[in-house]
């Protein structure tokens, strides 16, 4: 049953997000997209991450490895497009998909269990939870798509850039 509930969880989160990127034109415009909609999803499925932990966990369940295993190649696909048409387009630069996936969803999942500890800590939001989101998605998409993006570093500077520099 919980194989169930995660492959139909997934299946939505799945189609919803490809509706949506359909339209996008550009490789970072496609990973603000999954950025946004897996905040999005996880605040609106709480326990998403603790069902597919357990699945993960369930080595022995032919289901849960068969949802795994397409959930994963196909993620990983979608990951490895995104980043080739970056590369192609100059927007990105080559970069693992794996690993760009793991930070995405790392950063993603964690904010709802995250926000709650502030909460705690007695921080005030001036600002609905809704509006705190869309801050923090704006953050994680400037990380990620500032981090791998395309575009030239700056060049260092001289040293008679750093003499005239009072610290």
């Amino acid at each position: 049953m919980l194989v169930d509930v995660a492959r139909m969880l997934s299946k939505e989160f799945g189609d919803s997000v490809a509706a949506v990127e359909s339209d996008a034109t550009s490789a970072p415009d496609r990973l603000a997209i999954r950025i946004d909609a897996m905040v999005d999803f996880l605040m609106a499925n709480p326990f998403y991450h603790r069902l597919m932990v357990e699945i993960i966990g369930d080595e022995t369940d032919p289901l849960a490895a068969e949802l795994i295993n397409v959930w994963m190649s196909k993620t990983l696909e979608i990951y490895r497009s995104i980043i080739a048409a970056g590369v192609a387009e100059g927007t990105l630069r080559p970069v693992d998909p794996y690993f760009t996936f793991l930070a995405i969803m790392g950063l993603c999942e964690k904010y709802l269990q995250a926000s709650k500890l502030f909460d705690r800590d007695g921080v005030e939001w001036d600002e609905s939870s809704a509006d705190t989101a869309a801050r923090y998605k704006g953050f994680v998409r400037s990380l990620i798509l500032e981090g791998l993006g395309a575009v030239p570093a700056a060049a260092p500077p001289n040293r008679k850039q750093l003499s005239g520099n009072k610290l």
